[in-house]
């Protein structure tokens, strides 16, 4: 067994091309090795704090097709399956010592009340993937 934390709620990337992968959990990324599922880092992703019940938390990640960029999208899990969005983080896979495992913070950004009950699904535009996210449904 790898591990035995429960994975519920929890949602993850590939990065085929580097040979690791990404999991979300609660408020932080794991970066796991894809060909031994060896934990190798882990990044805080600088929510804020919840005023209600309710926590934020990353509600759903993804890889730009060029596997440079990663999105998150933090918010909060409400009853009935609805979800409030709240922040959006992009990360730039970046180098350690040779080895692409960490993740820089290039911007973050807090949605006006307008965009909380968006669909959580986005996709970078393939054409401007550092300027450019659409939220898609």
């Amino acid at each position: 067994m790898i591990d035995a934390q429960s994975r519920e709620a929890t949602c993850g990337q590939n990065y085929p091309t580097k040979n690791i992968f990404v999991i979300s959990d609660d408020n932080y990324l794991q970066i796991h090795n894809e060909a031994t599922f060896e934990f190798v880092n882990m990044i805080d992703v600088p929510m804020d704090i919840s005023q209600t019940d309710d926590p934020i938390e990353v509600l759903t990640i993804k890889v730009s097709p060029n596997e440079e960029l990663l999105g998150v999208i933090a918010g909060k899990n409400l009853i009935k399956e609805e979800e409030e969005l709240h922040q959006i983080f992009i990360y730039r896979l970046t180098a350690t010592d040779g080895i692409e495992d960490n993740f820089k913070l290039l911007f973050k950004f807090d949605l006006p009340d307008e965009y909380r009950y968006f669909s959580r699904a986005f996709e970078f535009n393939c054409k401007a993937q550092e300027s450019e996210l659409f939220l898609t449904n």
